[in-house]
């Protein structure tokens, strides 16, 4: 199981490093922590500092947080920001130093496949937020079509917001109180679409890998993973995993792990 991020990392959150920890030893997982960059100093005094894998939120002035953070001696493993102006995207470096990816959000409304190689092109990576609320719950659609244009390109992604639950169904969208239930995207619907996307398949077929639903529409087999109208083998999910998709983002390091679990999926 592949999952990029989890809790954010305030200074101080020994439980969300004790989660992190906890996590790690799992080696079905390969997970890091999530920080705002303005903690980073903070983060660096802790003494979980250059022993955890952290991924940075940069704000609105990448390319200065870059250079400050760039100057520090703890090895992050990537950076996420929102797009800047297109004709910034190459002031900002594709990875840094110790070969940190850096993830660009990019809008449900970007559709300019120049736009899109322009991020390639700068050895950047593209984000998608899929959703959280109840507004910002991207359709399946959007969805797809933005992992459609990045496949054409072979542009590295990360899907991120909302993606705790490994198959589409409807769920709680908060833990507190009497929560708003939605359907919701699920790692396993976005890592499919985006690898049967990597050998052929059309927008309206990746369109089709989301808008699957409990109960469980995927099983796996020695060698495939099958869907309801396709499947892919071991070596085909292995190929699309290192160069494009590079991971998803959860707010949870244990959900992903325990429904997967308990489908059967992983002992």
């Amino acid at each position: 199981m592949e999952e990029c991020t989890g809790r954010v990392l305030a200074a101080g959150a020994q439980s969300a490093v004790s989660e992190y920890t906890n996590v790690k030893r799992n080696e079905i997982s390969r997970s890091c922590a999530l920080i705002q960059w303005w903690r980073a100093a903070a983060f660096e005094q802790l003494d979980c500092a250059g022993k955890i894998a952290v991924s940075v939120v940069l704000g609105h002035e990448p390319e200065k947080e870059l250079q400050e953070i760039s100057r520090r001696s703890i090895p992050y493993q990537m950076f996420e920001c929102n797009l800047p102006d297109a004709k910034r995207i190459g002031s900002i470096p594709g990875a840094l130093l110790w070969g940190a990816r850096i993830f660009l959000e990019v809008g449900v409304n970007s559709d300019s496949a120049d736009l899109f190689k322009a991020i390639l092109d700068a050895g950047t990576c593209a984000k998608i937020r899929t959703g959280g609320i109840i507004e910002a719950v991207l359709s399946t659609k959007d969805v797809a079509h933005f992992l459609a244009q990045c496949a054409r390109v072979r542009l590295p992604i990360k899907p991120t917001a909302g993606l705790h639950h490994p198959v589409r169904s409807r769920y709680n969208l908060t833990y507190k109180g009497i929560p708003p239930v939605a359907t919701m995207h699920a790692f396993l619907n976005v890592i499919f679409a985006a690898a049967v996307l990597c050998f052929g398949a059309s927008e309206i077929d990746a369109c089709a890998v989301l808008e699957q639903i409990q109960p469980q529409p995927f099983s796996f087999e020695a060698d495939f993973l099958i869907g309801r109208d396709c499947q892919l083998t071991t070596a085909q999910l292995t190929a699309a995993r290192p160069n494009f998709f590079g991971g998803f983002g959860s707010c949870s390091f244990t959900e992903p792990i325990e429904e997967s679990r308990a489908l059967g999926w992983i002992i």
